[in-house]
């Protein structure tokens, strides 16, 4: 059969070649196509695993990041339950300041010295110690600075009067007006006072 010019196959070219050279021609070639296989299939599988390695990597982040949301989450549950239980009778601590500065102010009332009125005094000086002892065990603090000894702090104090005196230094508080209160580490309300101030160079 005479083959078209141009139109050269396969056969063509392995018709001059001798059977044992064709043999290993058509060997050569399988062994290359197998490795060019074998080097495709690496470099895909290569290729897959650096992307399940990143998808690892990405679920593992997420995974981190969500465990930590989850545990400040708790922590902050956990606070939220401590401090309603540490703080929970500040507002009624709040209304009931009032009543404690008009218990203290009635064991100032001296002008009267009737038994009747000292024994009203004597009844609201004791409702006054249970109050406080009863408050003490909800961890309230009174903030009762000493006179003439402990310096004004902002943090716990307010100031109402401020008076010249040369006999202790500048911030020294000089009078309470009313007690302060804290419950634990948080105030309720500051100790009013006077405290003494340096004299006006004239």
């Amino acid at each position: 059969m005479m083959t078209k010019p141009g139109n050269i196959t396969e056969e063509d070219m392995m018709g001059d070649i001798p059977d044992i050279q064709q043999e290993k021609f058509i060997e050569n070639l399988d062994k290359e196509a197998l490795e060019k296989k074998l080097t495709e299939t690496e470099d895909e599988a290569f290729s897959e695993r650096l992307y399940l390695q990143e998808q690892a990597k990405q679920w593992e982040d997420k995974f981190l990041h969500a465990m930590a949301d989850l545990d400040n989450l708790r922590r902050q549950s956990e606070k939220r339950v401590l401090d309603a239980h540490k703080y929970g009778i500040s507002k009624i601590l709040e209304d009931l300041v009032p009543v404690l500065d008009s218990l203290e102010q009635s064991q100032t009332v001296t002008e009267f010295d009737h038994e009747v009125v000292k024994n009203m005094r004597d009844g609201m000086a004791m409702t006054l110690n249970i109050l406080l002892k009863v408050l003490e065990k909800f961890g309230v603090k009174v903030i009762n600075p000493e006179i003439n000894r402990d310096l004004f702090n902002p943090s716990w104090h307010e100031v109402m009067l401020a008076q010249e005196n040369t006999s202790v230094p500048p911030n020294t508080i000089l009078a309470v007006m009313q007690k302060g209160y804290q419950l634990h580490d948080r105030l309720i309300r500051p100790a009013r006072v006077m405290v003494a101030k340096a004299p006006v160079e004239k």
